[in-house]
């Protein structure tokens, strides 16, 4: 154990994820919140309006690379956009 926060102690937990589980947790930016959570010396508080809204943001984020990613494949194919 380390001591972290206010000098409590931490425990370090190691995960093992299925490989398209782990690619999806890292386009969502799940390890890249893991890891700029963990440079924070003290836990940020958020209220839970403030959590919706993160939320709501990151469902619009997958959302608009999804149309993205559409659009893409289908220019690359020259499929006309409206059949």
């Amino acid at each position: 154990m380390e001591h972290g926060w206010q000098g409590h102690e931490m425990t370090t937990v190691q995960i093992t994820l299925p490989d398209q589980l782990a690619l999806e947790a890292e386009r969502a930016g799940l390890f890249l919140a893991m890891d700029r959570m963990s440079a924070i010396d003290e836990p940020a508080t958020m209220s839970p309006e403030a959590v919706a809204e993160e939320i709501s943001a990151m469902r619009a984020m997958r959302t608009l690379n999804r149309v993205m990613k559409n659009w893409e494949n289908r220019m690359a194919t020259d499929k006309p956009l409206m059949a």
